[in-house]
């Protein structure tokens, strides 16, 4: 045997254990379905439950467990890790105590590395950091979990393992969050790491090369074939027949101990299963399950905090299928209800502030988010209070967003990402990270938007928040088209929309519909009018009022493109009548007025009005106080294609390149007046 340095830590992953007869992780997400549904009784009907169980397969095991743990017991919904006790060590195994490292450390929760010690009769102690199958509550497998990071001692342990080392990994993805930043502060000697041919190396893997640069070695090879490569010939032959040993003995396969097992209750097993079907998007099928569940539970000897949270569930989902006015119905009964717990009335407030926004009742949203704030202020800050807390500082920037403070919401939005951090509200932080790249744009910083965006996507996917994607997504495309690749951006915000219809989304559809008028109207302006036409239709189903704001911007802009001045003033006159609407808007949308000053302008300048340039410079004076820098910008583009501008063309060109302003920089290359086409942020 080569000798193994007594200063080298192994860190095994779930690939050590490949053909040791382990259930896969789809197998487990099953198993854990399976022990909810048949621990209680079920309120879904055949179809429905078919249904789920199909939407359910793809799941990740620690998505499902984390929705589950929501309503049900987490000690009870562990159980399902009784079934890694039956497998068997194989040649990895055995290689590994044959190696004889200084720290074994894994992420596994089987105990196949104690096994192969013990079939080579060596004494051998192993780091679990996420817990042991024999151990229920050591285990650590949701989201959550993995954001709480570490228990104490085993960071403890881990640290220590990895000072001064030589580290080995194996069989590990590096996609851990809880685990990776250990690893991130380098307190090791180097890292050899085998990654599995024709896998795909995680984003976390690449950002540990690139911090410890040399001292990270990757080497592309199957872990078995390195173990065999570090072993004689003869200890290789020796390993081969103990795994051939350890395979043919008999061993009864596991099972998830019946007998110490409680069942769940009716309002667990419905609420937990809930959870699971609300994140698959059957959004009918949850608000049929819930229904079902408040008969089974409206009754005298029902408690106030039972009946509540089956409201909650109810209001929640009506959300979720846009019937805002159902949902405030819910929220503000339970809201009002000054017997029901402080955390529900919290949470009912926070909610009924969502619905209101969405519905356009401003004022309304405004008093509830008022009557929120005063409350938490007098609650403790324990997590679902932060959550709340969270929810509370994103309205209230959302509703400075959309009123084009950018600068404010900014601020508020950062603190809100701190409140779900403290919480460990994934759902909570994409979203955050999502609209603080779109108020990046709006304050022209689009390379600090596409880093918020890149994380809020890569966190959508690391966590199984398919359903995050597609605002993410859309403003993927928008910053595309900004940038200058209009062509990528169109189809981007295309696959947005089909994204939307098939979630059912009408707000994401009418501003994918918007985006698409806007990107296809310079080129196309039958195609602009078509995707308009759309977006009428949609906005006289539900009542969205900026996004018709945006609409008549549209319609005013493409009357522009064709050359119809007396269309463009009638357009820009609905809106002023819209935008007046004090009723509607409890904060004047100052970026929506300053978008249609700037429509003016532009048609001024189109027609040689000899009020172009002060009504071009009016407008870049309101972007200026907005903070919507990539706007001043293309105001100065439209000042210098009048042939006016106080900048050259080469200083814009470098302010334009700078910022990666790439459709006004096309415009200042081609050196023509023609139609400049606007792209609003």
């Amino acid at each position: 045997m080569k000798p193994t340095k007594p200063e080298v830590t192994i860190l095994a992953g779930a690939g050590l254990s490949r053909g040791s007869g382990l259930p896969l992780g789809d197998e487990l997400a099953e198993k854990a379905l399976n022990l909810v549904l048949i621990s209680g009784q079920v309120l879904l009907n055949d179809s429905e439950l078919l249904s789920v169980r199909r939407a359910a397969k793809r799941l990740r095991l620690e998505i499902l467990l984390e929705r589950l743990v929501t309503e049900a017991p987490k000690y009870f919904l562990f159980g399902v890790y009784d079934l890694l006790k039956g497998a068997r060590p194989n040649f990895n195994h055995l290689a590994v105590i044959t190696l004889k490292p200084h720290s074994l450390v894994t992420t596994n929760q089987d105990l196949l590395l104690e096994e192969a010690a013990e079939s080579l009769s060596v004494k051998r102690s192993v780091i679990h950091l996420h817990g042991r199958c024999d151990n229920r509550q050591s285990i650590i497998t949701t989201i959550s979990q993995y954001l709480s990071g570490l228990r104490p001692t085993v960071e403890d342990q881990f640290r220590a393992s990895l000072t001064g080392k030589h580290v080995v990994v194996l069989g590990y993805s590096g996609r851990d969050r809880d685990i990776m930043p250990l690893l991130s502060e380098g307190t090791m000697r180097s890292v050899t790491w085998l990654h599995h041919p024709g896998g795909q190396m995680s984003p976390e893997l690449l950002q540990l090369k690139e911090q410890l640069g040399g001292r990270v070695r990757i080497i592309v090879e199957d872990a078995n074939l390195w173990l065999r490569r570090q072993l004689t010939k003869s200890q290789n032959s020796y390993l081969d027949a103990v795994e051939r040993k350890l395979a043919s003995s008999h061993r009864p396969r596991p099972i998830i101990g019946v007998a110490k097992r409680k069942k769940l209750s009716l309002l667990e097993t419905t609420l937990a299963l809930g959870r699971v079907i609300e994140h698959l998007g059957q959004y009918e099928i949850a608000f049929n399950l819930y229904g079902r569940l408040l008969r089974r539970v409206r009754h005298p000897a029902t408690s106030l905090e039972v009946e509540t949270r089956v409201r909650l569930a109810i209001a929640r989902v009506q959300t979720f299928r846009y019937r805002f006015r159902s949902a405030c119905r819910g929220f503000t009964r339970i809201a009002s209800n000054f017997k029901a717990p402080a955390e529900q009335r919290c949470e009912a407030l926070a909610g009924c502030v969502f619905a209101l926004r969405n519905s356009s009742s401003y004022r309304a949203a405004q008093k509830a988010l008022e009557e929120l704030e005063t409350l938490l202020s007098v609650s403790p800050k324990s997590a679902p209070f932060m959550r709340c807390r969270g929810e509370a500082a994103a309205a209230r920037a959302g509703m400075l967003r959309l009123a084009g403070e950018a600068f404010e919401s900014t601020e508020l939005y950062l603190k809100a990402d701190k409140f779900f951090r403290r919480a460990h509200d994934v759902d909570g932080w994409i979203d955050i990270s999502t609209w603080l790249s779109d108020n990046l744009l709006t304050l022209g910083r689009f390379r600090e938007a596409d880093a918020y965006l890149r994380r809020a996507i890569d966190d959508a996917n690391a966590y199984g928040r398919h359903f995050s994607n597609e605002w993410a997504e859309f403003l993927r495309g928008e910053l595309l088209g900004m940038g200058g690749d209009v062509a990528s951006g169109l189809e981007v915000i295309e696959e947005a929309y089909r994204i939307f219809r098939r979630m059912r989304n009408p707000q994401g559809q009418v501003y994918s519909l918007l985006y698409i008028a806007d990107f296809s109207r310079d080129e196309s302006p039958a195609e602009a009018g078509r995707a308009l036409r759309h977006a009428e239709k949609l906005l006289q189903e539900h009542n969205f009022a900026y996004a018709f704001g945006r609409f008549l911007l549209e319609t005013a802009e493409l009357a522009r493109a064709r050359g119809r001045s007396s269309e463009v003033s009638k357009h820009l006159t609905s809106l002023a009548l819209h935008l007046g609407q004090h009723r509607r808007f409890n904060i004047s949308p100052h970026l929506l007025l300053a978008h249609a000053q700037c429509v003016a302008a532009e048609l001024a300048r189109d027609i040689n009005s000899p009020a172009a340039l002060a009504q071009l410079q009016a407008a870049r004076d309101t972007y200026s106080k907005l903070g919507a820098a990539h706007c001043v910008t293309r105001i100065d583009v439209a000042t210098w294609l009048l042939g006016c501008s106080s900048l050259s063309r080469r200083e814009l060109i470098t302010i334009c390149a700078n910022e990666g302003y790439g459709h006004e920089l096309k415009w200042l290359r081609r050196r023509s007046s023609e139609y400049y086409p606007l792209h609003f942020v």
